[in-house]
């Protein structure tokens, strides 16, 4: 009898510890997962302003250069009507 009771106590501890094994496994599948999304997220998020500051880069150079064509022929004009007066 005595024997008997022991092993069904062991195999009550053994399902409780196999219970929160379990359970200690499939949390950290889920955070694993949450990570994952979180991650996929923020690297999604990083790459849409990486490309919006390199389309801003690229318009801005794009005015610049513009720009430094205007100014410089400007300056010739001006440089020329001098050099006629």
């Amino acid at each position: 009898m005595f024997g008997l009771t022991t092993t069904r106590h062991l195999r009550a501890v053994e399902a409780r510890w196999q219970q929160r094994y379990n359970d200690a496994c499939t949390t950290a599948e889920l955070d694993r997962r949450r990570l994952e999304r979180a991650a996929a997220r923020t690297t999604d998020n990083l790459r849409h302003r990486l490309t919006r500051v390199i389309t801003a880069l690229a318009t801005a150079r794009r005015d610049l250069a513009s720009s430094d064509g205007a100014l410089r022929r400007l300056a010739e004009q001006l440089v020329d009507e001098r050099g006629r007066a």
